[in-house]
């Protein structure tokens, strides 16, 4: 079993340029003011003077004359334990530094972080305030950016393992680039060989983790199976179908007064005399054709990457097909393939990547290719 530390901050490569610091130390403009507060909602928490964003949103252009400015927002706080909440103070700084952001805008980041106060209600009456000293506010808009910032420790800590080859990650196809851990907002995925010397790695990796950020590991989560994980799903779904009024399922409806349409008609907008229902079906290929837009814009992504070793490791995502043996996902991504490439038009540039014969790089709505 590993010992010596596998990892420290120092090892961090600085990914913060100079100019992005520049650019965060500028003084705040009043567009930049008008901008975010114009993106709120009206009803948003109200600040110290009890007004919300949509006070401000209507008299902005009184408040701007005046010369008046807005407080610091005041946010909600979610009840029970989150990752939030442990995350220490120290580990957020020295990250912050180590990623290169500048000594000055690290101050005041963690100066919003650290002066902060919570007061609890007992009975309607104010049972004092209680000053913390770690964790990060659920509820404020900067929190989930300074939460990925220290989830990046992790990340880095198990790359720079990964690369030393104390273990090895999971790979979909020969060629593809190996997964170690896929993190999202409350769960993280690890991936590496089902024996006892790589699963020491990786425990040392998450104790080393563990006392530098004040995050600690969820055993309980760890153990549930993947029909316990999804449980709830069934559970809401029997508990939505059973309080609907099954009369209102039935043809006799209609003697009740129930005015059916065909579900074309329900998806007209509204102007034109329909409901605006939105198609699902419709949506469901745009959201599809976003991400084959993802693949054939951005083929230097990971997720590009992976599917690409898959499934056309020989050839570009224009002239992907199914395959053999493919997967829900790739179905999907597959079924908005043609709604995508049918009016892609390749920018030649020098030439030196395009295939006369093989791409669509002719200006012309109907016949791109030669």
């Amino acid at each position: 079993m590993l010992l010596h530390p596998l990892w420290t901050l120092d090892s961090i490569v600085p990914c913060v340029s100079q100019c992005h610091n520049d650019a965060l130390l500028k003084p705040f403009e009043v567009e930049e003011v008008r901008s975010a507060l114009f993106s709120m909602f009206l009803d948003k928490a109200p600040g110290h003077d009890g007004m919300n964003p949509g006070f401000y949103q209507h008299f902005w252009d009184v408040e701007t004359v005046w010369g008046g400015g807005l407080g610091y927002p005041q946010v909600g706080y979610s009840q029970g334990l989150r990752p939030l909440d442990r995350m220490e103070w120290s580990f957020l700084r020295k990250m912050l530094l180590a990623l290169g952001f500048v000594v000055e805008w690290v101050n005041l980041i963690m100066l919003c972080v650290t002066t902060v106060s919570y007061s609890f209600l007992v009975n309607g009456e104010n049972a004092g305030q209680v000053i913390p000293t770690h964790g990060i506010r659920q509820g404020d808009p900067l929190s989930p950016y300074l939460f990925i910032i220290c989830a990046e420790g992790l990340s880095l800590l198990l790359q720079q393992v990964e690369s030393r080859g104390l273990f090895h990650g999971c790979r979909v196809a020969r060629g593809a680039p190996p997964i170690s851990h896929l993190f999202f907002a409350y769960d993280s995925l690890l991936f590496f060989k089902a024996i006892v010397q790589e699963a020491c790695v990786i425990k040392q990796c998450l104790n080393e983790y563990e006392d530098m950020s004040g995050q600690a590991e969820n055993f309980h989560k760890s153990r549930r199976n993947k029909r316990t994980v999804f449980s709830y799903i069934e559970y809401k779904i029997k508990h939505r179908i059973g309080t609907w009024n099954k009369r209102l399922l039935s043809q006799a409806g209609t003697d009740r007064g129930i005015h059916w349409k065909a579900c074309d008609r329900l998806c007209v907008p509204k102007k034109f005399g329909g409901l605006g229902f939105k198609d699902l079906r419709a949506f469901n290929l745009a959201m599809l054709g976003k991400q084959a837009w993802r693949f054939l814009t951005r083929p230097h992504t990971l997720v590009a990457r992976i599917y690409k070793a898959r499934y056309f490791p020989r050839s570009s995502f224009i002239n992907a097909t199914l395959g053999s043996c493919p997967s829900f996902c790739w179905r999907s991504v597959v079924a908005a393939h043609e709604l995508v490439c049918s009016g892609v038009r390749r920018r030649v540039g020098n030439g030196a990547s395009t295939l006369i014969w093989e791409h669509p790089w002719l200006p012309d709505d109907l016949t791109p290719m030669i």
